[in-house]
C-alpha cells in the first residue's frame, strides 16, 4: 500500500520535468538583453546633446552631429536630421550600420571603435566621401558600389584577410586612400589582383599585415607597380624614390646606383644654378647702388646727374659693395685704413691720434711714415703704417715729409721712448733683436700701447701750456 502511494506521488513530477518550459521562461534574445543595459538614442537625449552643445534645436538645421563616447549600441531616431554633413558616433558600442536612410546629405561618417560586422545600408549615402570603420570586427569589404563619390576608407585594425575579402574595393574605383593597416592580410598576390586594379589610387597604408614581409623589396615593388601612388604606410613616395624603383627593376642594383648617382649630380646643378643668379641679382643690386651714389655725389657738386658714367659691374665688389674702408695693395695687404679719428677725454685736443695699419716687407722700425719710402708721397700723419723694423735713416728721410697735426707731439720724439720701453721689458740674456726681423704681435701690442700712452700725454702737457 505505502509503495502505490510513493509511485503515485511521483507521477506528477516526472511529467513536470516531461513539459516543455513556457514561452515566458524563454531566455531573451541576446541583442535585446545588450541593447536594453545601454543608454538609447532618444529624440529627447538628440536633443539635449544639441543644446548642450549649442547647436541648433530644429534637427534638420544641423549638418554635423557629435554622438561619440555616448554608450549607444543602436542608431535610431535620426529621421529628422535630414541635413547632416557629418556624424560623430566613435567609441560607442553599435553593431550594425541601420536607420541612416534619411542622411542623403551624408559626406563624412566616422565610426570607429564600435563592434560592427559588416558593411551595409549605406545606399542611400551617395554622396558619402569619408568612411572611418577601424577597430571594428569587419571580415568583408562590401557594399560600396552604390558610393560613386566615396574617396577615403579607413579600414585598420579589423579582422579582412584574404582577397576575396577585398575584392568589394573595385567596386568602387573613386577611391584615393585605403588604409588597411593592422589586419591580417597574408597573400602577396593582393598587390596584383586589387590594388594595381584601382585607378586612382593614391595612399595606401598596409603596415602591421603579415603581407609585407611576404614581398621582397616590399616598398620599391609597391612603388614600381602602382605608378599613381603618392604615400605608402609611413612616409612619402617622392619622385627620386620612384626613379629609383623603376631604375632598379629596368636594371637592377648597377642601375640604381647610377640614378642614385644621377641624381646627386642634378641636384648639384639645381644649388649652383641658384647661387650663381643669386651672384647676379646681389651684383645688379650693387652696381645700382654704387651709380646711384655717383649721381648723387655729382648733384652735390653741382654737375648734371646724366654726365656720370654708367659703373662697370667688373669693377664692382658684389660681396661687400663699395662700403669697403680699405685699400689693398698690389700683394694684396691693407695700406691704409680710412676710419673716424677717435677723441679722448682731453677733447679737441686727441681727435687726431694715429691709426695703425699693417704692412709686409716696407722695412723701417717699429712705426713708419705714410710713404713706403722717401720716394712715395707722403699722407696724414693721422694715419701711421705698422709693419717689419725699418732703418731710422729711412725713418728721418721720411720724417720731414709728413705733415703733423699742431697738437700731436713729433714721431722722432716718441720713438727714443718707445724703444727704452721695449728695451727694458726685454730679458738681459736675449740676444738683440735684428732689424730685419719680425715682431711678435704681444711685442707690436705693447709698442702700441706705450705709443699712444706717450702722445696722449704730451699732448695733454701741451694743452696745459698753451691754456696757461
Amino acid at each position: 500500500m505505502a509503495a502505490a502511494v510513493a509511485e503515485t506521488a511521483l507521477v506528477p513530477t516526472v511529467a513536470t520535468q516531461q513539459q516543455p518550459p513556457a514561452e515566458d521562461a524563454q531566455p531573451k534574445d541576446d541583442s535585446n538583453l545588450y541593447s536594453s543595459r545601454l543608454p538609447r538614442m532618444t529624440k529627447e537625449e538628440l536633443k539635449r546633446i544639441c543644446k548642450e552643445l549649442k547647436l541648433y534645436l530644429t534637427p534638420h538645421l544641423n549638418d554635423i552631429l557629435y554622438l561619440h563616447y555616448k554608450g549607444y549600441a543602436r542608431i535610431e531616431n535620426l529621421e529628422e536630421y535630414t541635413g547632416l554633413r557629418c556624424l560623430f558616433l566613435e567609441c560607442n558600442g553599435i553593431r550594425k550600420l541601420e536607420n541612416l536612410d534619411a542622411q542623403t546629405e551624408m559626406r563624412c561618417l566616422y565610426m570607429a571603435k564600435n563592434l560592427v560586422e559588416r558593411i551595409e545600408n549605406l545606399d542611400s549615402m551617395v554622396n558619402l566621401d569619408t568612411i572611418d570603420l577601424s577597430h571594428n570586427s569587419l571580415e568583408r569589404i562590401e557594399n560600396l558600389s552604390n558610393l560613386t563619390k566615396l574617396t577615403k576608407v579607413i579600414l585598420a585594425h579589423n579582422k579582412v584577410s584574404s582577397i576575396e575579402d577585398l575584392k568589394g574595393l573595385l567596386d568602387c574605383p573613386s577611391l584615393t586612400v585605403v588604409d588597411l593597416q593592422h589586419n591580417k592580410i597574408d597573400d602577396a598576390q593582393v598587390i596584383d589582383e586589387i590594388f594595381v586594379k584601382m585607378p586612382n589610387l593614391r595612399v595606401l597604408y598596409l603596415q602591421g599585415n603579415p603581407v609585407v614581409k611576404q614581398i621582397k623589396f616590399y616598398r620599391k615593388t609597391l612603388t614600381h607597380k602602382l605608378p599613381n601612388l603618392t604615400y605608402l604606410d609611413d612616409r612619402p613616395v617622392f619622385p627620386n624614390d620612384r626613379r629609383y624603383a623603376e631604375a632598379y627593376f629596368s636594371g637592377g642594383a648597377e642601375a640604381e646606383r647610377a640614378e642614385r648617382k644621377l641624381v646627386q649630380e642634378e641636384e648639384q646643378q639645381k644649388t649652383m644654378a641658384s647661387v650663381e643668379w643669386l651672384l647676379r641679382k646681389r651684383q645688379k643690386n650693387e652696381v645700382a647702388t654704387a651709380q646711384a651714389k655717383a649721381e648723387a655725389a655729382a648733384v652735390s657738386r653741382g654737375e648734371d646727374p646724366a654726365s656720370v658714367p654708367p659703373v662697370d659691374p667688373a669693377k664692382c665688389d658684389w660681396l661687400y659693395g663699395d662700403h669697403v674702408t680699405s685699400d689693398t695693395n698690389s700683394d694684396g695687404f691693407v695700406d691704409v685704413i680710412e676710419a673716424d679719428p677717435p677723441t679722448g677725454d682731453a677733447g679737441d685736443a686727441v681727435d687726431n691720434l694715429p691709426m695703425i695699419a699693417p704692412r709686409q716687407n716696407d722695412g723701417g722700425g717699429i712705426f713708419s711714415s705714410v710713404a713706403k719710402d722717401a720716394e712715395e708721397p707722403a699722407g696724414d700723419s693721422s694715419i701711421l703704417l705698422l709693419g717689419n723694423s725699418q732703418p731710422s735713416e729711412d725713418r728721418d728721410a721720411a720724417a720731414p715729409a709728413v705733415k703733423k697735426s699742431p697738437l700731436i707731439v713729433e714721431l722722432d720724439d716718441i720713438q727714443p721712448t718707445v724703444d727704452e720701453q721695449i728695451s727694458t721689458t726685454k730679458e738681459p740674456a736675449a740676444a738683440p733683436v735684428e732689424s730685419s726681423s719680425t715682431l711678435s704681435m704681444t711685442e707690436i701690442r705693447d709698442a702700441l700701447e706705450v705709443a699712444v700712452t706717450a702722445a696722449t700725454e704730451a699732448a695733454k702737457s701741451q694743452l696745459d701750456d698753451e691754456l696757461d
